[in-house]
């Protein structure tokens, strides 16, 4: 979530999220968090990304509609 009236912030945010993304960091990322175990318990999601975020990932895109990736 951003505030609304920061467009310096959400430059900056769009950026560093955008670079995440063009770089490949992202997907690792994500497995860290969502695919492998979790300390203290080692519990794990075992949620691969899907086809659909995978998209979004390789196309970032600022409007939200499905239909731009």
């Amino acid at each position: 979530m951003l505030r609304r009236d920061d467009p310096a912030f959400a430059a900056l945010v769009d950026e560093t999220v955008t670079g995440l993304m063009e770089d490949g960091r992202v997907a690792d990322i994500y497995a860290r968090w969502f695919e492998v175990p979790i300390p203290p318990r080692g519990v794990s999601f075992e949620l691969p990304m899907s086809a659909q975020l995978k998209a979004l990932v390789r196309h970032p895109a600022d409007s939200g509609d499905p239909a731009d990736y």
